[in-house]
């Protein structure tokens, strides 16, 4: 979700347009076997590509591949 929001402010830089996102990160709880569920994982480099300092290139690489650049 996170990204998704990043990708809209990008999108709509310079509209009128504000993008807020209210929805919080996924967390891995018991609820439906997700105490198993090994997309944590798989965010961990999206969330803290800022305080890793790679936040430009990872949020660029994510958006050309989903733009199939």
């Amino acid at each position: 979700m996170h990204s998704s929001t990043q990708s809209l402010r990008y999108q709509l830089q310079g509209s009128s347009t504000d993008v807020l996102e209210l929805i919080p990160p996924y967390v891995q709880t018991e609820l439906l076997d997700g105490a198993n569920d090994q997309r944590e994982k798989n965010v961990k480099r999206l969330r803290f590509a800022a305080e890793g300092g790679h936040y430009d290139a990872v949020f660029k690489g994510f958006n050309e591949a989903m733009s199939g650049n």
